[in-house]
């Protein structure tokens, strides 16, 4: 969901800083935008169901029209949908805004089939992080005991042939 927020009666090409005398530094204003369920379409009320929020977001950029793409899951189920996108001043009271939103949900058969971009089938054939810190920690040690172990099975052999010939 793409969201646009413009700023009136600005003289600049950025909002002022937030006018609060009283706090120690200086605000910049931001805004959130919660995508939410629409509520009073059900018996939500009644049954004491809050809800569902499907998306929350901060805006910190100070233009005088912000541009924000908004992403969230689809509802589960093919359809159309009624929801309510809270605009959300974190600075000014009375500057909020709730706005209704539709939209449809194709079902996924009527999706184009996703083709993945070349290069992320080749970063397939990468190895991973992990794979990368294993094969890093390689002990060398390990070489140095298959060395010693075959040197031992051998003294032990003189060892055995010793007796051997002691006992003759």
């Amino acid at each position: 969901m793409r969201v646009r927020l413009t700023h009136l009666n600005l003289d600049t090409e950025t909002s002022p800083p937030v006018h609060a005398p009283f706090f120690p530094k200086t605000i910049r204003e931001a805004w959130w935008l919660i995508l939410t369920d629409k509520q009073g379409q059900s018996d939500s009320r009644k049954l004491n169901i809050e809800a569902g929020i499907h998306a929350v977001e901060r805006v910190t950029d100070s233009s005088i029209t912000i541009t924000h793409e908004l992403r969230f899951m689809a509802p589960p189920r093919a359809g159309k949908y009624d929801m309510n996108l809270h605009v959300l001043s974190d600075c000014y009271m009375g500057l909020d805004e709730v706005i209704d939103v539709t939209f449809v949900v194709h079902p996924s058969s009527e999706l184009p089939d996703y083709v993945p971009h070349p290069e992320d089938v080749e970063l397939d054939n990468e190895p991973t992080l992990f794979e990368q810190v294993m094969a890093a920690n390689v002990d060398d040690s390990s070489d140095e005991e298959e060395d010693a172990g075959p040197s031992k099975v051998l003294k032990s052999k003189k060892g055995a042939e010793d007796t051997d010939h002691d006992s003759d």
